[in-house]
């Protein structure tokens, strides 16, 4: 478990250490896994609350740790959109909406399912101002899955948490 602020509301910044812009390695051990997934968690607020939509902030490419079968499923779209289609559906409910927005991580939980070769990661979350004032908690869910060339993300959910 793991707490800190991704990118405060004030607009302070908070320097998290990065992961790598490639996969992790299917040869990894749990608890390096875990200490990456954390790291990962940490980063992607970070890119969310920079607005960096296509994760390409400080040379950070989130797509290289994505399943070309990454979907991301909220209540509002249980097909799933791909990470573009998301990124897009983001910047206008930000940028357009809720220019204030920002996220602060509480804390993230992964859990490493070595024997299925499956990983899950909870980053759990105060979204600030969306909409302007108002503080919501929320859980996100990113389920990873050992590929050939590594551990890659295919799933992200999100989920309203009671307080």
């Amino acid at each position: 478990m793991s707490k800190s602020k991704a990118s405060p509301p004030q607009g302070k910044t908070s320097k998290v250490d990065e992961p790598g812009t490639s996969p992790p390695s299917p040869d990894i051990s749990t608890e390096e896994l875990t200490a990456m997934l954390i790291k990962i968690g940490h980063a992607g607020m970070k890119a969310l609350n920079n607005r960096d939509w296509n994760g390409r902030d400080d040379d950070q490419n989130f797509h290289k740790l994505l399943s070309p079968e990454f979907r991301v499923r909220f209540w509002n779209n249980p097909k799933g959109l791909s990470m573009a289609e998301n990124a897009k559906w983001m910047r206008e409910f930000v940028l357009e909406k809720y220019p204030e927005h920002r996220v602060e991580v509480i804390q993230v939980t992964p859990k490493v399912f070595e024997k299925e070769g499956t990983a899950v990661m909870y980053t759990e979350c105060d979204e600030h101002n969306a909409p302007p004032g108002v503080v919501t908690r929320v859980i996100y869910e990113f389920k990873w899955r050992k590929e050939e060339d590594g551990w890659r993300c295919f799933h992200m959910s999100s989920m309203r948490a009671f307080q």
